[in-house]
């Protein structure tokens, strides 16, 4: 795997992107992606980092829309950080934020690895 890719999927993760917009900017189909996953442990590390990334730049956003007040929308940032976090959980297998869905297993079955 080339470290100049894998370092392009952890730049756009630090952007914010999810997994899907990640997979659709560098043109990569979704069982490419799983493959990849399984099969390079440093293009795995860089999904994680790249998903880590992204929630701590929506965690930002939020913090600094509070200060916002009246500019602010908090449902919509409630459901595009709701929409990152089920993408992580497939992904990963873990709702980091919503432990309790991790082990649901009507969850565990839609945003398994293998979904």
């Amino acid at each position: 795997m080339d470290p100049a890719y894998c370092a392009k999927v952890e730049a756009l993760g630090a952007e914010g992107k999810s997994a899907p917009e990640i997979r659709r900017e560098l043109g990569i189909p979704v069982s490419t992606w799983r493959a990849w996953v399984k099969k390079h442990p440093e293009f795995a590390e860089s999904v994680e980092e790249a998903d880590d990334a992204a929630q701590a730049w929506w965690i930002g956003l939020g913090r600094k829309g509070v200060l916002l007040g009246t500019n602010f929308s908090a449902q919509t940032f409630v459901y595009l950080n709701t929409t990152n976090e089920l993408e992580s959980a497939k992904t990963t297998g873990q709702c980091r934020h919503w432990p309790a869905v991790s082990r649901s297993p009507a969850m565990g079955e839609r945003f398994s690895l293998g979904w």
